[in-house]
């Protein structure tokens, strides 16, 4: 295949993923003897994004793991069963498998620091 062919198959996988919502975004680096022969990045791409990947990949999802081995969790259960807090509200009936697939439909970011900056 040459590497035409192989972009243009990579463009077409990942649009087509991104269209039918199996991630927002990604990043794809393809290396090959030390050399990079293929590197972009599709969909939205915030500058938190890899930080709160490698976050969710170090702490929570090892946690999450434990916590399901030792039955104290079950993911398809709503955040609401595990705090009170959330109880009858949106969030609150959101599954915690949702939250870990990043699926959950909550807002990644709200710009609370224009509420802020009005405050005497």
């Amino acid at each position: 295949m040459d590497s035409s062919t192989f972009q243009k198959n990579i463009k077409d996988k990942v649009n087509q993923a991104l269209r039918n919502g199996v991630m927002t975004a990604c990043q794809i680096k393809v290396v090959q003897n030390r050399k990079v022969f293929y590197q972009k990045k599709f969909g939205i791409i915030y500058q938190y994004f890899d930080l709160a990947s490698v976050t969710k990949s170090l702490v929570t999802v090892p946690l999450m793991i434990k916590l399901v081995q030792d039955h104290k969790i079950n993911l398809n259960k709503p955040v609401q069963e595990y705090l009170n807090y959330f109880s009858g509200t949106e969030v609150g009936k959101i599954k915690i498998r949702s939250l870990l697939d990043q699926n959950s439909g909550l807002v990644w970011w709200k710009p609370f620091y224009k509420k802020l900056s009005k405050l005497p």
